[in-house]
């Protein structure tokens, strides 16, 4: 399956895989008698592909807080924005609606610390909520995700992303 999404390269890294290196995200269909789609990654360093999880994604969010906590809590609101403007659509593949490389660059600054870049983040936590607003399984686990990390409370986002 082609790449539905490349991210932008950005100041290279030395110590991450993805910061410094675009990285091609894609959507794999589901298995038999389930629904929606997973979304995967591939840094162009690579040739293997990651799933791109819940869990993955707040990992880095919490880098980022660690370095930047105010500039941290403006991107979850804008993440948190971003969840409610997002239209159902059933089709596959969807397609990137709130998300581009010059929506990540007032958090430039906390693309220095972590594995992957602000707009990294964005794409995948929309491709998650898209998934989420189409075929509800989770009954809104993104935007509680979301919620619970902007008011800090740690143990309790872990706990929500399963």
């Amino acid at each position: 399956m082609p790449p539905i999404y490349t991210t932008q390269a950005t100041q290279p890294n030395r110590t991450s895989l993805l910061i410094g290196h675009p990285a091609h995200i894609y959507l794999r269909k589901p298995g038999k008698g389930q629904q929606g789609f997973s979304v995967w990654y591939r840094p162009v360093t690579r040739t293997s592909a990651r799933a791109v999880t819940l869990r993955y994604l707040l990992l880095e969010l919490f880098m980022k807080y660690a370095y930047d906590p105010c500039k941290t809590l403006v991107l979850v609101d804008r993440l948190i924005a971003n969840y409610g403007l997002l239209l159902t659509s059933h089709s596959l593949p969807p397609s990137v609606t709130l998300t581009s490389p010059t929506a990540a660059v007032p958090y430039q600054s906390l693309n220095k610390v972590g594995d992957v870049t602000v707009e990294f983040l964005m794409v995948g936590f929309e491709f998650l909520s898209l998934r989420e607003v189409a075929w509800p399984r989770g009954a809104d686990r993104v935007s509680r995700v979301l919620h619970t990390f902007a008011v800090r409370d740690n143990i309790q986002v872990l706990k929500n992303a399963g």
